[in-house]
């Protein structure tokens, strides 16, 4: 990372810096690496698992909802639909 090349130059600039505070800045470094290589595997595992991403559950729902707009069955509530939008919009 470019902040880790500036933080060794900057360290090679300034003698007092000790082994042990470039080794405590390298171990951060790797912890913080770490947390984040976890997290997108989180992220990863939770959308997989997630019933409403599934690709099937996703296109059996657009085949009814399909069918329900071919047959003129299809209803929502306007109060609905305008309470949904400004949340999206607004918060």
């Amino acid at each position: 990372m470019k902040l880790e090349s500036l933080t060794r130059l900057l360290a090679g600039a300034n003698p007092s810096q000790s082994a042990q505070q470039q080794e405590a800045t390298d171990q951060q470094s790797a912890e913080a690496a770490a947390q984040n290589s976890e997290a997108v595997k989180l992220a990863q595992d939770f959308g997989s698992a997630s019933p409403e991403y599934n690709p099937e559950v996703r296109r059996q729902k657009v085949e009814e909802l399909k069918s329900q707009v071919a047959n003129g069955t299809y209803y929502r509530d306007s109060k609905s639909v305008a309470a949904a939008l400004a949340r999206e919009l607004f918060y």
